[in-house]
């Protein structure tokens, strides 16, 4: 066999060559079609462009995937126009495929030279775009739009810690931690924290940080989770710039429990510490939590807390009992004492706890919170509330507003101040402070009902109902929004048959309530429909024959019918289970003047004013402008003209201060009425009413009915009157007779 051997191969030799004539011909041809000029041209205008779109979405405002948006089609845009680029050629006849162009004719040079000249030029204006805004602002952002500007302002929200404990009970816990920390921030001077509510309405949710951000108002969110196992803890926290969603701070605790405490006061600590620039300045000063307690009795204040947030009656009792185990464990624990006097309120408000009985209980343990803590700010605005419940004002406003010194951020105490300004006749205060709660909590339904009653109570019902038509179109399966379109309709603007189809919306979409089916009662009577308010009262007592709104919704169907001994056993039996109740003892006191029992009258008006703690030397409060018109009306009928005189006085400032807060309400012209009709000036009397019927009073049975009008129920131009508003509402009626969903809410014939 013989044995041939060869020389070496040129096939790799030769296959390279070929390869790099094949790249050289490749690369030639870019360069000769101006694919490279196209792909600088193309990345320097993308970015000048993404410079612009920053500011004008930033400008009107856009949502953040506005820019993502922007970004994706430019760089989608980079291969089509490099394939443009390759395919096609820029001719004097327009643009051609290279195939079809003769290369002797071709102009790819003069186009490439006029490509050079182009990306000078857009790399001039980059520059010159980029030193414009150095000089403009040196060493700071370029100026966003106001609001973004608000949103980096000196506000935080703390989103609810995720629990990543092995037990998921233990989320109460996590929860806890989340609000403790939101309530030291929130007593940081000068640092806007945004409400529990509010930030914890994206519990659960997917919401990025620029979308919390946004809808919180706030420029930085605090985030992190929670690991309890035994007595060990682990807390992470992060706290993150809502403009480029960049971390500003973020560390992990590992603690016993009991130095939970601590380590709060150290997160709120490195908080403020990482917010000093720019946004909190050299003097901001963490604040102090709670004192330390027990973990066993810190642990049962939050199972309480927890429970308190459920809005039943089993829960409100069960947080009880957890507070007064956290009390027993730990009976200097303050927060504990608070927190027990706010169950039992609401125990009597959702549940059947009788109100004198929840109220003294929770003064006590309000009285044993501050006595062991005095700047505890929640004790304070328990203390502002249950001063409000009771309709006293002037004490209400002397302690929330030490509540707000200690706690500027709570939007609970500023909306009870709102409540307590109005009930001194000073509707715009009311409203600036409810407009405030809102700012702070814009997440709260509540609030933000509240805060549209105020506006419309101010004389401002139209904005009222523009604002609430507007969130109901939003919002169509929430109750809220209609509740506040019904009031805008009946109580400010006095149209009762557009009030009842949102009253009703309402009443569908909150089950178990009777304010709704109360207040379409009411509706029905101005009315003159009888049937319907019957029809709605029937409603009421099946979901609660006892409550208070079903009780007075038929004490006002006995008042219409003129059905005295049925108003004197409803209120009989509503005054043995709640013997303090305000509303109650004042129907009972006009009662007894139509009957003439003065003297029992006197004493039920009195007990009232007692029970408000009036003062001389105080202005009146609305909760005792009833009682004080009763009396002047007792003292004018027993020929008593100085006693009568002096308490005209009080109501004649009460009625200048609603006329000059309020202008655009009817309330301080019916005030106005009832004085002139005690006083006897009748033209003075049908004055006021008129206003009054402008401003949106329709109520004309409740004239005749009214014991301060009883001297005219005979005088001719004084039944004309009231014979014209009757016609008017008559056609109201009417109207909603012919409004096919009005029609199929009220009886049928």
């Amino acid at each position: 066999m013989t044995c041939r051997i060869q020389g070496p191969s040129r096939t790799l030799p030769d296959t390279r060559r070929g390869v790099d004539r094949a790249l050289k011909t490749f690369f030639g041809e870019l360069r000769r079609r101006n694919v490279v000029r196209v792909a600088a041209a193309y990345l320097v205008t993308a970015w000048l462009v993404l410079q612009v779109a920053d500011v004008v979405l930033e400008a009107i405002e856009a949502p953040a995937w506005a820019m993502k948006g922007v970004l994706l089609l430019l760089l989608l845009g980079l291969p089509l126009a490099l394939v443009v680029a390759w395919v096609f050629e820029l001719t004097p006849d327009g643009l051609r495929r290279q195939s079809e162009v003769d290369q002797s004719r071709s102009i790819t040079q003069e186009t490439g030279r006029r490509l050079n000249h182009a990306i000078i030029a857009i790399l001039v204006l980059a520059v010159a775009l980029l030193a414009y805004d150095r000089l403009r602002r040196p060493g700071e952002e370029p100026e966003r739009s106001p609001a973004a500007q608000e949103r980096q302002g000196k506000s935080i929200a703390v989103m609810p810690f995720v629990n990543m404990s092995p037990d998921p009970d233990n989320e109460y816990f996590s929860d806890g931690i989340s609000e403790e920390l939101l309530n030291l921030l929130a007593r940081v001077d000068g640092l806007k924290v945004a409400a529990r509510t509010s930030s914890f309405k994206f519990k659960d949710t997917k919401a990025d940080i620029t979308e919390i951000g946004t809808a919180l108002g706030v420029a930085t969110v605090l985030e992190g989770s929670v690991r309890r196992s035994a007595d060990q803890i682990r807390i992470t926290a992060q706290l993150i710039n809502v403009e480029d969603g960049f971390h500003l701070w973020s560390a992990t605790y590992d603690r016993s429990l009991d130095n939970i405490f601590e380590v709060q006061d150290e997160i709120a600590g490195a908080i403020v510490e990482a917010l000093k620039l720019p946004l909190m300045g050299a003097t901001a000063v963490p604040a102090s939590g709670h004192s330390a307690t027990s973990p066993e009795a810190y642990d049962l204040y939050l199972l309480g807390r927890h429970r308190m947030r459920e809005t039943r009656s089993a829960s409100f009792r069960e947080a009880i009992d957890y507070f007064q185990r956290a009390i027993d464990a730990d009976p200097q624990f303050a927060p504990a004492h608070s927190g027990l006097a706010d169950a039992y309120v609401l125990l009597s408000n959702y549940g059947d706890m009788p109100v004198a009985e929840a109220y003294a209980a929770a003064e006590q343990a309000i009285e044993r919170a501050l006595a062991l803590d005095p700047t505890l700010a929640e004790a304070w605005t328990s203390k502002g509330l249950l001063a409000e419940a009771e309709l006293r004002s002037h004490d209400t406003l002397e302690y929330l507003q030490k509540a707000l010194a200690l706690n500027p951020n709570s939007a609970t105490a500023l909306l009870g101040l709102a409540d307590a300004y109005a009930n001194l006749a000073r509707s715009q205060e009311a409203v600036e402070s409810s407009s405030r709660a809102l700012e702070l909590d814009p997440m709260s339904d509540f609030i933000r009902q509240q805060h549209l009653r105020h506006v419309g109570q101010a004389g401002r019902g139209t904005e009222a109902l523009q604002r609430a038509s507007a969130w109901a179109a939003k919002d169509p399966q929430n109750p809220f929004p209609f509740e506040a379109l019904g009031d805008a309709y009946y109580t400010d603007l006095g149209q009762p048959q557009r009030a009842v189809a949102p009253y009703a919306k309402a009443h569908d979409l909150r089950p178990g309530d009777t304010y709704m089916a109360a207040r379409i009662v009411a509706a029905f009577l101005e009315l003159h429909d009888l049937p319907s308010a019957r029809l709605w009262l029937e409603k009421a007592r099946e979901r609660g024959p006892d409550t208070f709104f079903t009780t007075r919704a038929e004490y006002s169907v006995a008042l219409y019918e003129g059905d005295a001994a049925t108003r004197d056993a409803l209120l009989r039996r509503y005054l043995r289970l709640n013997p303090d109740s305000l509303p109650a003892l004042a129907q009972l006191a006009n009662l007894q003047i139509e009957t003439g029992e003065l003297d029992r009258a006197e004493q039920t008006t009195r007990r009232q004013l007692e029970l408000l703690r009036d003062d001389p030397d105080r202005s009146l409060v609305r909760g005792a402008v009833g009682p004080a018109t009763d009396l002047a009306l007792i003292h004018q009928l027993r020929s008593e003209p100085a006693e009568a005189e002096r308490w005209l006085g009080r109501l004649e400032d009460f009625r200048d201060a609603s006329l000059a807060s309020a202008p655009g309400s009817k309330a301080g012209h019916l005030l106005a009425a009832r004085i002139a009709s005690i006083r006897g000036d009748r033209e003075a009397m049908l004055d006021a009413l008129r206003e009054a019927v402008e401003r949106g009073f329709r109520t004309d049975w409740i004239l005749v009915k009214d014991p301060v009008f009883a001297r005219w129920r005979s005088e001719r131009l004084f039944l004309a009157f009231v014979d014209e508003l009757r016609r008017q509402n008559l056609a109201l009626r009417a109207e909603l007779s012919q409004n096919r969903d009005g029609a199929d809410l009220a009886a049928k014939d």
